[in-house]
């Protein structure tokens, strides 16, 4: 892989700034023949590393959409897919998530028998380690701790790629939120800024100005010292420097050379980063925890906002990931109409009890399909039950 960046700061500015984005990437390439990510991969995983907000975003997402797994229209899951999967289908498409959270596209193998071209497995190839070859393939870079490089080259029939809509169009997608990127970029810049200030002493922009004298040799590095070894840090908090002068007329002062910068601006700024990226992501808030004024935070408001997060982004990302692995079902002999992803349940928990307790009267379930449905087995029913608890005591009783 190319984008091999010195520092975190360089790949950011670099990924983000116009000069690296590159609106005709179906024509640029790499030096050894791939097709270029438009925004560097590297800079793409900084920011799921440094937003606490972008990052949980992800992972809601992936967990929502892809965490029930692969399912039949009745709701069952599909052994002709879950033994094709090492850790199941539901472990594997939420990594392909979170790959298309951050990257805006993830990779899905498929592995074959090559004598009977039989489907034999599937697992999620790292998107940062892949890029594509064209309409030729895909090839994967894979570095060792010494910065040896192993490349595998895939055919088109290999790899599904897996990509949201994207207006760019060309070999790879933009991410779905990435109009939030300069946001979490500034954000970054801003959290980086104030760790700098404490690091360098709290009071980097001050200049130390000597008026009616100057400073000896001694006494410079008697200052340089101070500010470098007992300046810094809470252990030197309220520390005095001392400097002595022959002549009584000098004088020591500590001037501002910057603009005042108030704690209030940055929160400020990450308070409007915090709700530009779920915006960007389509999160409802108070799935992150976040609060706006005038929201009660009661029990209709946030399941308005589950059944919002569910039909209008959940839903969407499923969608569209069947109809991508649409093809890979017909290889499989599957109906696509019959394969799904388990969908979240928005129903409240007394809404499913009663709905239970219904059926049980009807007569549509027996006793033993209502407490399956309830999540009790027969040995929790039997000690719930007055019955039952007094049959356990009597045992007790006859044990003792």
């Amino acid at each position: 892989m190319t984008d091999t960046p010195q520092n975190h700061g360089e790949v950011l500015s670099k990924a983000l700034l116009p000069n690296a984005f590159d609106p005709l990437a179906s024509v640029s390439m790499d030096t050894d023949g791939a097709v270029s990510w438009p925004i560097a991969p590297s800079a793409l995983l900084l920011m799921y590393l440094t937003s606490p907000e972008h990052n949980r975003c992800i992972h809601l997402i992936a967990e929502g959409a892809f965490g029930g797994g692969l399912v039949d229209k009745d709701g069952q899951p599909i052994s002709a897919m879950e033994d094709l999967f090492e850790q199941g289908s539901a472990a594997t498409f939420v990594e392909l998530g979170i790959d298309l959270g951050t990257f805006g596209n993830a990779f899905l193998q498929v592995i074959t028998n090559n004598a009977t071209g039989r489907v034999v497995a599937l697992r999620r190839l790292p998107a940062i380690t892949m890029r594509r070859l064209g309409r030729a393939g895909f090839v994967q870079t894979v570095r060792d701790g010494i910065g040896n490089e192993t490349r595998t080259l895939f055919g088109p029939e290999e790899i599904i790629q897996l990509r949201p809509p994207c207006p760019m169009g060309g070999f790879y997608a933009l991410p779905d939120w990435i109009a939030a990127g300069n946001m979490i970029k500034l954000a970054q810049a801003a959290t980086e800024w104030n760790a700098k200030f404490f690091e360098n002493g709290a009071m980097p922009e001050y200049a130390m100005i000597v008026k009616g004298g100057q400073l000896s040799d001694t006494q410079k590095e008697a200052a340089r010292g101070f500010f470098r070894r007992e300046f810094r840090g809470l252990d030197n908090a309220h520390k005095t420097l001392l400097l002595s002068f022959d002549n009584n007329e000098v004088e020591v002062e500590f001037k501002r050379i910057t603009a005042e910068m108030k704690d209030g601006d940055f929160l400020k700024m990450l308070d409007a980063a915090q709700s530009r990226v779920h915006l960007a992501h389509g999160v409802p808030p108070r799935l992150l925890g976040i609060m706006h004024a005038g929201q009660l935070g009661g029990g209709g408001e946030i399941t308005g906002q589950f059944k919002m997060f569910e039909d209008l982004r959940l839903a969407s990302v499923r969608r569209r990931t069947k109809d991508q692995i649409t093809p890979l079902a017909r290889r499989l002999k599957l109906a696509p109409d019959a394969l799904r992803f388990r969908p979240l349940d928005l129903t409240a928990p007394d809404t499913d009890r009663q709905q239970i307790k219904d059926w049980l009267e009807a007569e549509i379930i027996d006793r033993d399909e209502a407490r399956r449905l309830a999540g009790i087995d027969s040995e929790t029913a039997l000690a719930k039950s007055a019955s039952g608890r007094l049959s356990v005591l009597a045992k007790l009783l006859a044990d003792s």
